[in-house]
């Protein structure tokens, strides 16, 4: 099962068609993640003691990628409705 994993593994990301997507996928994914790392660190040492500020820095993140998402959304259908000349 192993090997098989290992073998399948190795045919994709050596695939010239599958690698740009799957880094595509993966390095933005990655760099949230590392962000996010530092919430619970440093929310609780900039809120001195006083309860954590992680909680309101993962909602507000979540709020951010959410209108990101709404206002890429938007603009991109209103450059698709737009005719070109």
């Amino acid at each position: 099962m192993v090997q098989r994993t290992v073998a399948v593994n190795r045919r994709l990301l050596c695939s010239p068609i599958t690698r740009p997507l799957y880094i595509a996928l993966w390095v933005p994914n990655g760099l949230v993640v590392g962000c996010e790392s530092l919430f619970v660190p440093y929310g609780n040492a900039a809120s001195a003691g006083h309860g954590s500020l992680a909680g309101w820095l993962f909602a507000s993140t979540a709020a951010g990628m959410m209108a990101g998402d709404l206002a890429h959304r938007s603009l991109h259908a209103a450059g698709a409705a737009r005719p070109d000349h």
